[in-house]
């Protein structure tokens, strides 16, 4: 799998460059994830394989798996004030996994319509939880790749945008 390309941006552009690299990897079929260490106020992200990293076992033993199996790849993203540029350096190219998707499946994978969004957001408004807002989705969506946790995740960004038009609830 290739890793995003190392390149210049001009200006303190460390979203962008995030963005960018993450976006390339999506296309290639694996996902890349901040890290911890990431400071976007001192001028650094590291992004890492989203299978960096052990299975961490907490409470009760189960027989649970995990994507996590340790894949060392590595990328830091950093902003140097003296040059007024940002950079995406490779710390570590290689994977220990073969790719999570295809590419053309990365290409739609947890691609939400307007269409699909709308029909999330009126859900929403009508009451609905997130799981009986998928249930209605796929329904009226059969061919939808959305799953639970991206109607989640569009929940929490009506509520975002919600509490940013109108103000928090009281």
């Amino acid at each position: 799998m290739l890793a995003p390309p190392e390149r210049y941006y001009e200006g303190e552009l460390l979203d962008r460059a995030c963005s960018d690299c993450q976006s390339f990897a999506r296309s290639h079929g694996y996902h890349l994830s901040r890290a911890p260490g990431s400071d976007k106020g001192k001028g650094r992200i590291y992004l890492q394989c989203h299978r960096a990293g052990e299975h961490e076992t907490r409470g009760t033993v189960r027989n649970s798996q995990s994507n996590r199996i340790g894949c060392p790849f590595r990328i830091r993203i950093r902003y140097f004030k003296n040059e007024n540029k940002t950079r995406v350096i490779h710390e570590y190219t290689q994977h220990n996994h073969e790719a999570s998707v295809d590419a053309y499946t990365a290409q739609i994978y947890h691609y939400c319509s307007p269409q699909e969004r709308e029909f999330i957001r009126h859900r929403r408004c009508m009451g609905d939880q997130p799981r009986q807002a998928l249930d209605n989705l796929m329904r009226r969506f059969p061919n939808t790749q959305l799953q639970y946790h991206d109607i989640r995740n569009e929940f929490s960004a009506a509520h975002v945008e919600e509490t940013r038009l109108y103000g928090a609830p009281r």
